[in-house]
């Protein structure tokens, strides 16, 4: 999604990965980073797996009153394959705290047999996006939501 609308965005959009940090940073949007990318700039788009909380939709309601939000989606089938195969390929995942050498918080991860690895994966990250997809839907009663499936953003970008 990111790349689709920066391409039809062009050089007039500013993308802001507001952060606090990796791992359970994701969860989180620093006010001083996203003050930082915004500056002066009318286009910017904040990017990044961050969960509607109660943190965040202060921090977001501070700058923006009425937010153009979209959130894109995945089965979660799909998420599990795919969450493994990342960390398989980067030996961390999106939501990885990023300990050196240790994939996914799993010191054993190189060892697991692929059944186990998808295991971890449902019992461990499931949860959180399951949350994360939650949380938008709850925000949507509160402002203008758009939710892109992965394959909208595939089949028909």
């Amino acid at each position: 999604m990111l790349s689709l609308i920066q391409e039809t965005a062009g050089t007039h959009l500013k993308v802001i990965k507001p952060k606090i940090g990796n791992g359970s940073g994701h969860n989180f949007i620093s006010s001083d980073e996203l003050a930082r990318g915004l500056g002066f700039r009318k286009n910017t788009m904040v990017f990044g797996h961050l969960p509607f909380n109660n943190t965040n939709f202060k921090i977001i309601k501070k700058y923006q009153k009425k937010p153009k939000i979209f959130v894109s989606i995945r089965s979660l089938p799909d998420i599990v394959v795919s969450y493994k195969d990342h960390v398989d390929k980067f030996n961390f995942g999106p939501l990885d705290y990023h300990i050196d050498g240790i994939a996914e918080c799993n010191p054993g991860w190189g060892l697991l047999d692929e059944k186990r690895k998808y295991d971890f994966i449902i019992s461990f990250i499931l949860p959180w996006y399951i949350r994360f997809a939650a949380s938008w839907i709850e925000a949507a009663k509160k402002w203008p939501v758009e939710f892109v499936t992965f394959e909208e953003l595939t089949v028909y970008p």
